[in-house]
């Protein structure tokens, strides 16, 4: 991985996956909010962390081996691929990511970082419609279009 891709991603998780929910933690007990955390939910949220984990090491390697390239749009892939978990969902490692902070809200309990899971579920759909899926449609053209018409988006279809 080039220096610049390192420090793209590095930036990227270090805001959403660790300061934006610290934060989110902090201003819910500033202001007491409900904290609703209970070992069932913690359980739970242990569950979608490795869940989400593991499921970006699995997208990740699917880029690599099948796409000659990177999730990181700094080094994107050469070629379009449609292998493994993108058979059934066009979008896998983004629904990894929404686990681990899902995993967030059921560890921690903090109400605020439930609702920084719902903003992120939101703004991550609009980004998708309207920012990834275009310059996809450039890069791969009848081929991408073919998918979006085949797989869906968020949830799959078995």
């Amino acid at each position: 991985m080039k220096f610049k891709s390192f420090l793209f991603v590095s930036s990227i998780l270090l805001v959403f996956f660790i300061l934006l929910p610290y934060a989110a933690v902090t201003l819910n007990d500033m202001v007491s909010l409900p904290n609703y955390s209970n070992p069932r939910m913690r359980f739970f949220g242990i569950f979608f962390f490795i869940l989400g984990i593991a499921n970006f090491f699995y997208c990740t390697s699917l880029f690599s081996k099948f796409g000659n390239g990177t999730p990181i749009p700094t080094e994107p892939t050469k070629k379009f691929f449609a292998e493994g978990s993108y058979k059934y969902v066009r979008n896998p490692i983004y629904l990894g990511h929404l686990s681990v902070f899902l995993s967030y809200f059921l560890f921690f309990g903090h109400i605020l970082l439930l609702f920084y899971l719902l903003i992120l579920v939101i703004i991550l759909h609009f980004y998708v419609v309207f920012e990834e899926e275009s310059k996809l449609k450039k890069r791969f053209g009848r081929e991408y279009i073919r998918y979006m018409k085949k797989v869906p988006r968020w949830l799959p279809k078995f």
